[in-house]
């Protein structure tokens, strides 16, 4: 059986190398594979990988099956399978699990990663064994769709954890102690999840260098929150998660392991020796967020200020100006009088849309 990767070169040399130490063959492009295997960290890159002129649609032989191994979303999944279908091919959404996201390097080693798999249960049975070649772990979800959906619901798991561990850490230095007993004590008894012991251990050692990065996992809550806006959900934890991620970002750790998370939380002076730049997010956040002005010199308050994706520079996940998260659509069931919840969070975030 032949493949080929398209998609990220870091990723796919080591997707590669797993498959043809298990005997595939690598083949030289996309017309001549059997096996297509992508991943992208942006959804519009995923989306031009296939369905440009001449992307993998197009080119691809009939017979072919596609597999995704992407954080994406359960609508593009179902899509890519119906798109495929229509010319013969099939399709496979296996989005990439990192069982360590502490290891120097995350994707080398198949044992290290997992994949959940979205596929019709023969397409699953006849390439399954690709999948065996790439991760140790390969759970198969259901339907099209079903290997995303169980990525966003990891993903946001992760995402709680992970915050949890940069604000304990962050209570902990301010009081100059260690909190890697109270997070040992923690996991024993259930309460957190190993992994947040060796996330901790790496913040206090200081070691934020790894293959899976701050990037990897931006991308991954950037396809989370692009399932919960497909279903009109507001998920104020994970969008918690993501602001802190964007602001790492911005000034500098876009490659850095995620346990460096944690510098956002130091004193500015504490981070510059790992390369980070707290002007680059001036105007970001600001105090008061009520008499925030944007560079363009516009009212964020005004109704009509979009220039710079209103009060959020950008990041607005609803961007239907008639999307009310408060629309009461089920009174006979809740009970809840939406226009209150409304009304308090306009009035405790300064002015914020509900967009």
């Amino acid at each position: 059986m032949r493949f080929v990767f398209a998609g990220d070169t870091h990723v796919g040399e080591r997707v590669s190398q797993n498959l043809v130490d298990a005997g595939f063959e690598l083949a030289e492009g996309v017309e001549e594979a059997d096996v297509v295997l992508t991943y992208s960290v942006t959804q519009a890159a995923l989306e031009d990988m296939y369905f440009d002129t001449n992307g993998i649609l197009q080119l691809a032989r009939e017979g072919a099956c596609f597999i995704d191994l992407s954080p994406s979303t359960p609508t593009f999944a179902r899509e890519l399978y119906a798109l495929a279908q229509t010319s013969n091919m099939q399709s496979i959404d296996a989005p990439l699990v990192v069982r360590d996201i502490t290891s120097h390097d995350a994707y080398a080693n198949r044992e290290g990663l997992a994949v959940f798999v979205g596929a019709e249960e023969s397409a699953y049975v006849q390439f399954g064994s690709v999948l065996d070649a790439i991760a140790s772990g390969v759970f198969y979800m259901g339907e099209p769709g079903a290997g995303q959906l169980a990525k966003a619901t990891q993903t946001i798991q992760l995402a709680s954890q992970l915050v949890g561990v940069m604000e304990a850490a962050a209570l902990n230095r301010a009081e100059h102690q260690d909190a890697g007993d109270a997070l040992r004590l923690a996991v024993q008894m259930g309460l957190a999840a190993p992994a947040c012991e060796s996330v901790y251990r790496c913040i206090a050692d200081e070691h934020f260098h790894g293959t899976y990065t701050a990037q990897a996992l931006a991308a991954e809550l950037a396809a989370a929150m692009l399932c919960a806006e497909e279903t009109d959900q507001i998920l104020p934890q994970a969008e918690a998660a993501v602001n802190l991620i964007e602001l790492f970002l911005v000034v500098g750790g876009t490659d850095m392991a995620v346990p460096a998370l944690s510098l956002v939380y130091r004193e500015e002076e504490d981070t510059k020796k790992f390369g980070l730049d707290w002007s680059r997010a001036q105007g970001m956040y600001d105090d008061g967020c009520g008499d925030h002005e944007c560079e363009c010199g516009h009212d964020p308050n005004d109704p009509n200020h979009e220039c710079c994706g209103k009060h959020d520079h950008g990041h607005n996940y609803h961007e239907d100006d008639d999307y009310d998260p408060y629309e009461d659509e089920y009174p006979s069931r809740s009970g809840i009088d939406y226009a209150d919840a409304d009304e308090a969070y306009l009035g405790g975030f300064g002015g914020y849309s509900a967009n």
